[in-house]
C-alpha cells in the first residue's frame, strides 16, 4: 500500500475514534457506529468506503469531462448546436457519457442461480459487466458508435443501474455542465492544435485522454471582470 494510502487509513482511524468517544451530527459519526448486517464496521473498511468517495469523484469525473470537451471540439455541429441551443447541453453530455464511458467494468457475485444468454450461471459466480460495450449494443442504440444529439431514449448505463447506480452522478453531470459552458463562454474559437492521445484502461477499468493539444485566442481580462460584477 502506498505511503499517502497508510496515512489516509491512520487519519480516518484517529477520526472514527474519536466520533465514537465524542460523537457529532456527521457522517463519521454514523460510519463510526455503522453495522454490516449483525457486525460493525472495522475501520479498514470504512476507510475503503472514504477512499471509494475521493477515486470515484476525481479519476471517472475528470476523464467524461475531457471526454465531453473532445467530443464537442471534434464532434461535427455540437458546437454549433450549442452556439444557437445551449438548452441542448444535457443531450451533449448524455451522448458524451454513452460513447465515451470512463469506468469500463465492475464485477459482481451471483446471487442466485440464472441464464444468461443461454449461458447458466451458478449462484456464487463472479461476473464482469462491460458497461462499455452495453453502450454501445446494437440492440438498444440505433448507430451506436455515431455521436447522435437527437438519441431518445438514451438508456446509458455510464454510471451504472439498479443498486449500484452512482451515488455521485448528478454532481459529476452538474461539474460536466459548468465545465463546458465556462470553456465555450471564455474559449469560443477553442479548437485542436495536434494529435489526441487515448489511454487504455488504467487500473484494469479507466478509459481516459492522455494528450488533447489546443489553441486558442486568449480571453481579454475585461470580459472577464464584466461577467464577475454581473455575478455570472
Amino acid at each position: 500500500m502506498p505511503q499517502a494510502a497508510k496515512e489516509f487509513f491512520a487519519f480516518t482511524a484517529a477520526q472514527l475514534e474519536d466520533r465514537r468517544r465524542n460523537p457529532r451530527d456527521d457522517y463519521l459519526t454514523q460510519l463510526a457506529s455503522g453495522a454490516l448486517g449483525d457486525r460493525p464496521l472495522t475501520d479498514g473498511e470504512v476507510g475503503g468506503i472514504l477512499m471509494s468517495f475521493f477515486i470515484g469523484g476525481h479519476h471517472s469525473t475528470t476523464a467524461a469531462i475531457s471526454a465531453l470537451l473532445h467530443h464537442i471540439i471534434t464532434e461535427s455541429g455540437v458546437r454549433e448546436a450549442l452556439a444557437n441551443d445551449p438548452g441542448v447541453l444535457p443531450k451533449v453530455i448524455e451522448e458524451s457519457l454513452r460513447l465515451s464511458t470512463p469506468l469500463a467494468h465492475f464485477a459482481r457475485t451471483v446471487l442466485q442461480d440464472t441464464e444468461i444468454e443461454g449461458c447458466p450461471v451458478p449462484a456464487g459466480s463472479r461476473i464482469l459487466l462491460n458497461y462499455v460495450s452495453a453502450n454501445r449494443d446494437e440492440r438498444r442504440f440505433a448507430d451506436p458508435d455515431r455521436f447522435d444529439l437527437g438519441r431518445r431514449p438514451n438508456p446509458h448505463v455510464a454510471f451504472g443501474f439498479g443498486g449500484h447506480l452512482c451515488i455521485g452522478r448528478h454532481l459529476a453531470r452538474a461539474e460536466m455542465t459548468t465545465v463546458a459552458t465556462q470553456l465555450l463562454t471564455r474559449l469560443p474559437d477553442i479548437e485542436t492544435d495536434g494529435e489526441v492521445r487515448f489511454s487504455g484502461l488504467i487500473g484494469g477499468n479507466l478509459h481516459r485522454i492522455l494528450e488533447f493539444p489546443v489553441r486558442f485566442t486568449p480571453e481579454n481580462p475585461n470580459a472577464r471582470q464584466n461577467r464577475t460584477a454581473d455575478g455570472k
